[in-house]
């Protein structure tokens, strides 16, 4: 008899084992669907990000189409005049030192004068435009150098001097027949 009761207690206690573990694998296949669950929403929300980004890299691109075939039609008649050229990167370059700078000299010579005032407010005029608003962040204006540092004794800094005289130079002149609205004191 005792070797019955040992093939039932051994049956029991195996049936017992089995029940433990599929109770523990129900568990593990439980935990498995819950990562992978988030798992999936973690790519939906990335290809989401993506698709987002993709947007408004289109709309970047397509705003600086925009932005260059508006400056690009208003200046087109007047580019070679200025001895100036617009590229697609929305780079406007004045080519002729001579029109623009004495050599060794940040003073705005007569002609670019009246060339900043042919082209500065229609400039202002395209970029103020609602369409533009959130588009533009900075401007900028880059300065020229000269080789004839006119016997200075250290030419980087007379360089570096001269650059930013002629950086600034066209921002103040133009500035200089803008109307601003006067501040009141309070």
């Amino acid at each position: 008899m005792q070797d019955g009761e040992n093939i039932l207690t051994s049956t029991i206690s195996s049936s017992h084992q089995e029940a433990q573990w599929i109770s523990l694998s129900d568990l593990m296949t439980g935990l498995m669907m819950l990562f992978m669950l988030i798992a999936i929403a973690f790519m939906l929300k990335v290809e989401a990000d993506e698709a987002k980004a993709r947007g408004w890299a289109q709309q970047y691109r397509q705003r600086r189409q925009e932005l260059y075939g508006d400056l690009y039609a208003a200046f087109k008649d007047r580019l070679s005049a200025w001895d100036a050229i617009l590229t697609p990167d929305l780079i406007l370059t004045f080519e002729g030192p001579e029109v623009l700078f004495d050599r060794g000299s940040a003073d705005l010579k007569p002609r670019f004068k009246q060339i900043l005032q042919d082209f500065f407010p229609r400039y202002l005029g395209i970029i103020a435009l609602p369409k533009y608003k959130n588009s533009i962040r900075e401007i900028r204006i880059e300065g020229h150098t000269s080789s004839d540092w006119n016997g200075a004794t250290e030419p980087r800094k007379r360089t570096l001097k001269i650059c930013s005289s002629r950086k600034i130079g066209p921002v103040v002149h133009c500035a200089s027949y803008l109307s601003f609205p006067k501040c009141r004191r309070t």
